[in-house]
């Protein structure tokens, strides 16, 4: 019976063939034991599950049918065995398409935004050559690295619990391009594989080189230069802001304006004592009607 699991972290599209020692697809290997596939990170034996419901995968056979019961400390999981595959199909020649690189600049002026959008490169694709996997760079370990023109190229896979290495002070005019890929769309990919009759394998192929929106830029060399210039043209506006504005005076004559106290209701007789003059008002209405000023007048009497 096809196993019933359907948390995808825990389905492993691809298994290590234990005589070719390369990974292999789900959809290469003949069904169950006979898949002759290992776990590469705990070397169990996997059987391989290519049921009619569930997503094809590879699982750990049970403990009952395994050597050792190690499946439980099995660090294997979605992710890196997508990443482990993506590795192996890099090569040493890689072309790839790449996004364009757009930033934003902000200041504000009386308490309004303003801001200066800048482009650092526009879409393009390279051919990435001499290329290595699992090397360091700058100190930090990073999935890929090659050459564009004599210029390091970075790719750096990126997924859940899988953090960016680098800091803008590593990166601070440095002549190289770092990109991250995420894997985390492959997987809606792979689970509708068997509706169109694709490998997983083909399927990551073409995501790793086409796929634009899981493409993120780390790092450009001519983003600081970029920004600069934004900033510049930043200033210029913000300046062009200040020199063209007119406060507006009544809204600051408001400001200083004593808040109104809504009357209450209650009749008040007033008196001024310059004219004499009594009168009845509601209260807080002690303006004088001959005098037309509040300066004098007093309160005698409240009625409600």
């Amino acid at each position: 019976m096809e196993d019933k699991t359907s948390n995808n972290d825990t389905l492993i599209p691809f298994g290590l063939h234990k005589d070719r020692n390369t990974l292999v697809d789900i959809h290469a290997v003949p069904k169950g034991k006979a898949c002759d596939c290992i776990c590469p990170s705990c070397h169990s034996p996997l059987i391989a599950r290519q049921g009619d419901i569930n997503e094809w995968h590879f699982a750990h056979l049970s403990n009952k049918e395994a050597v050792n019961n190690i499946e439980d400390i099995c660090e294997y999981s979605f992710f890196s065995s997508v990443r482990m595959m993506a590795l192996q199909l890099i090569g040493q020649n890689l072309k790839i398409d790449l996004p364009p690189y757009n930033a934003v600049v902000t200041d504000s002026y009386n308490e309004i935004l303003i801001k200066e959008e800048f482009n650092i490169t526009g879409r393009s694709a390279i051919s990435l050559n001499n290329i290595d996997i699992d090397q360091n760079y700058l100190g930090h370990k990073v999935d890929v690295i090659g050459k564009v023109q004599d210029y390091p190229f970075i790719i750096l896979f990126n997924y859940p619990d899988k953090s960016i290495p680098f800091s803008s002070f590593d990166l601070d005019n440095k002549k190289c391009g770092i990109i991250s890929i995420s894997l985390e769309s492959t997987k809606p990919l792979f689970f509708d594989a068997n509706k169109t009759g694709k490998s997983y394998k083909n399927i990551l192929n073409t995501y790793l080189q086409t796929d634009l929106k899981s493409k993120k830029w780390i790092y450009h060399p001519k983003y600081k230069q970029a920004e600069l210039l934004a900033r510049q043209r930043l200033e210029e506006k913000k300046q062009e802001r200040i020199k063209n504005y007119t406060p507006d005076l009544q809204s600051i004559i408001d400001t200083f304006k004593p808040s109104e106290t809504k009357p209450s209701g209650n009749q008040v007789t007033y008196q001024c004592t310059i004219c004499n003059q009594q009168w009845k008002a509601t209260e807080n209405q002690s303006i004088c009607p001959v005098c037309r000023s509040p300066l004098y007048v007093q309160e005698i009497k409240k009625t409600r």
